[in-house]
Formats: structure tokens, sequence, C-alpha cells
């Protein structure tokens, strides 16, 4: 069944459109209608590759880095900002599907961007959130901080509004992310305990022809 689907990207680097471009492709070649949001650099880049494909310019984030010093404060600072982009981004998405119908929401990494209208996708890598720079310990090693827990914390609660959250990665070691993308307990604890958010591992994702055989028994895009 073919389908319309609207793809969002979060606009911090490059990454998110780049690795969105296999999901999209994957949907082309459906047959399925994709309609492509997001903002700044990273709308820029998928118009450019996608020129006949419809956009949606959605809130921008613009956040700023520190040129020295602890990036988490630098963060914090900004989290005024940041909620209200959250609740900006949100509010657009219902906007949207009060005026438009579509069949499937996917979102990369665009924390907000969920409806209880239609199925919505999540795709990101980090589960575990590291607000660590230049970590010492390895993944086996690896404690996380506490701002790094409450972090984690926050954008598994997000995650939550999701149907399905896709993870780009592999279910098994070697893994690409390590402990970035495997949660404590694994993703067979949280669906069988999750109400409603169902964790996917998908393998990696790559614009550069067809990704690697995906070693993941969870896997699928559909």
């Amino acid at each position: 069944m073919k389908m319309k689907v609207l793809i969002a990207v979060l606009n911090w680097g490059l990454g998110h459109a780049t690795r969105s471009s296999a999901i999209i492709e994957q949907r082309l070649l459906a047959g399925d209608e994709v309609v492509l949001a997001g903002d700044g650099n990273s709308l820029r880049w998928l118009t450019k590759r996608y020129p006949t494909l419809r956009h949606i310019k959605l809130p921008e984030l613009n956040i700023h880095y520190a040129a020295k010093g602890s990036q988490v404060k630098t963060i914090i600072k900004q989290m005024p900002h940041i909620i209200k982009w959250l609740r900006q981004d949100h509010k657009t998405l219902q906007k949207i599907l009060a005026e438009e119908h579509f069949d499937l929401v996917i979102s990369d990494n665009r924390f907000t961007f969920y409806s209880e209208r239609v199925k919505c996708i999540y795709i990101t890598h980090q589960l575990n959130v590291i607000t660590e720079i230049g970590l010492k310990s390895s993944v086996e090693t690896y404690k996380p901080s506490f701002a790094s827990r409450i972090a984690t914390a926050i954008h598994l609660w997000f995650i939550k509004h999701y149907d399905e959250c896709w993870i780009p990665d592999y279910a098994v070691a070697p893994s690409l992310a390590g402990y970035l993308s495997h949660i404590q307990g694994g993703i067979n604890e949280w669906n069988t305990r999750s109400e409603r958010t169902l964790l996917k591992y998908i393998g990696p994702l790559s614009r550069f022809g067809q990704k690697p055989e995906n070693r993941s028994q969870e896997s699928g895009v559909r």
C-alpha cells in the first residue's frame, strides 16, 4: 500500500539529513509520496539532493557552542530557547496535520515531532546520552555521570511519545555506536514493558549505495 510520508530532520550538523536520505530513497522506491521537512543547512541539503520533492520549513533551533570550556554549561544557558523551540516544533506538526493528511511521520531526532493523529517514527542512534567530552574509559567500563543520566532520561521520555523508534545500528556487538545505541536491559525488556513505543534496530543507514548486511533480528524499515 502506497503511503504519504512526512520526513523531518534535525538541523544539528548534516548527519541527520544525510542518513535520512537512505530512508527517503527507500520510500520513493516503494512508490510512496514523500514530503520533506526541516530547517537550516539540513533542509537546504535535502532540497538540493531532492529538488522535485515538496518541502516544509520548520522552526529553527540555532544552538550555539562554546569556543572553549564546558559545552554542557553552554547548552544549559540556552534551555529557555530550546524549550520554546520544542513547543514550536510540536505545534507546527499539529498545524500541518490539521491542514493535510499524512499516513506516516518519520522524525530524525526532532524530539517533539509526534502526534496522536498519525503513526510517528523516531530515528536516533543515541538511546543513551553522553554529556562528557573526551571520554577516556571504554564502553564496557563507562559509568554515566549524573548529567548524562538526566539527559538520557529526558531523551527516553521524548521517545516514549512515538509509536516506534528506529535505531540505525546493529542489535549485537560489534555495533557502530556502542554504549550510545544500547540501553540497559536491551530492547526486548523495553518492548515488553512499553505501553506504546517499539524499539527496532534497522542496521546502519548510508547515502552511499546499499547498506551493509544487517545483523539485527529486529530489522525492517516499513
